[in-house]
């Protein structure tokens, strides 16, 4: 019988974390830019102090820190991220972006332009896996309409957020997604399923 080691938990495992959180968050509001300051050096000042806190010798301390990283779930996430990245770029340099934009606002009729803005943001986002990237990509568009003064600009970014938000939460190549399901050990295809019973509902609700 495999016998199973006890683990005493102690907070003082969480002090390297919340270091890493509060110089992430912390230089994120400060420039108003939580691109700023990139994660890994975060995490850097993180396993420094993870360092300084631990009493085992230099040479344990990097093999346990090498040991996490060569984790197979940590790997997998890893390999997931860059190509997902790849997909993504790839289909920005090939002009895929524009390409649904465009189509999508020329078959959507202007009546509907504030549900039309809300599913080319999804369907924008659920291809490349970042709310973030459809923002961008949509923000000019959303501020032109604005413009001419027959939609309201409020009403409008409302539309982008939800259809960004909405198609990051379905994508299955989103970073969130992916840490979500490898962390924890839940199939894509169980996590997409429970989402869109609570994502879909919540849309149609918007765009009524």
């Amino acid at each position: 019988m495999t016998q199973v080691k006890a683990v005493t938990a102690n907070a003082k495992a969480l002090i390297p974390f919340l270091i890493f959180i509060a110089i992430f968050l912390g230089v994120g509001i400060f420039q108003n830019d939580f691109y700023a300051l990139p994660a890994p050096i975060a995490v850097i000042a993180g396993i420094l102090v993870a360092f300084l806190m631990f009493k085992q010798s230099m040479k344990e301390k990097i093999a346990i820190l090498l040991e996490g990283c060569g984790n197979d779930k940590i790997l997998t996430m890893c390999l997931i991220y860059l190509l997902a990245g790849a997909f993504a770029a790839t289909t920005k340099a090939m002009g895929s972006v524009d390409a649904i934009v465009h189509l999508g606002l020329d078959v959507i009729s202007g009546h509907y332009i504030y549900v039309g803005v809300f599913v080319i943001a999804a369907f924008l986002s659920i291809s490349t896996g970042t709310s973030v990237g459809a923002i961008v990509a949509l923000a000019p568009l959303v501020i032109g309409f604005a413009d001419t003064g027959n939609f309201s600009l409020g009403i409008l970014c409302g539309a982008l957020l939800g259809g960004s938000m909405f198609g990051d939460n379905l994508s299955v190549i989103s970073d969130t997604t992916i840490a979500a399901t490898q962390s924890l050990n839940v199939k894509m295809s169980d996590k997409f399923k429970a989402n869109i019973k609570i994502a879909v509902p919540a849309a149609i609700i918007s765009m009524a």
